[in-house]
């Protein structure tokens, strides 16, 4: 939507570079223009420095699309702890401090979205650390929202369901169907 406007996209990639310039070649072909730029958002520094360079090659920020993130499948006393870490650091720490760079960065006006998940609200068996990290990304927006608004920042979330294929495989289905309102989910 940003690229039909014309809008310069700043593309964030953590491990698929080849995914990310197929990501801007979408771009350019819908009448946008932008780059590609690469760091691992569980790590507060790479947060900081991905802002650094969008600021050194573009000169503002006026949207964020925060939209990274991971998860893992197992019951609770099944999941190790790297797996949690990685959870929590990827989804939630590296929100959290791409919101706090966004907000300083903006200055007055702009917005902030964040990619949250139905799973944030509707608990899941087997998903207890991925619908944990949602639900905190729902939090934060809403905290965030009422701390940036005086400067006239937005702060939102949206929480898709599941669509396959995707990011949850076939096997949870019937879970993921079972808490659709239509009882069916998006393919």
């Amino acid at each position: 939507a940003f690229a039909e406007k014309g809008d310069t996209v700043a593309i964030h990639y953590s491990g698929s570079q080849e995914k990310a310039k197929l990501t801007l070649d979408a771009v350019v072909r819908a009448g946008g223009s932008g780059a590609i730029f690469q760091a691992d958002l569980s790590r507060v520094s790479e947060v900081r420095r991905l802002y650094d360079e969008v600021f050194a090659r573009f000169g503002r920020l006026d949207v964020v699309f925060n939209n990274s993130g991971t998860l893992g499948f197992g019951p609770i006393q099944d999941t190790p702890e790297k797996v949690y870490d990685m959870m929590m650091d990827v989804n939630v720490k590296g929100t959290f401090f791409s919101m706090q760079e966004a907000i300083e960065r903006m200055g007055h006006g702009g917005g902030i979205i964040n990619n949250s998940s139905v799973l944030g609200q509707h608990p899941l068996a087997n998903q207890a650390c991925y619908c944990a990290t949602k639900a905190a990304v729902n939090m934060l927006t809403k905290c965030a929202a009422k701390e940036a608004g005086d400067k006239g920042i937005r702060v939102n979330a949206v929480a898709p369901g599941p669509v396959l294929p995707g990011m949850f495989p076939e096997v949870m289905r019937c879970q993921m169907e079972a808490i659709s309102p239509f009882k069916r989910i998006g393919e």
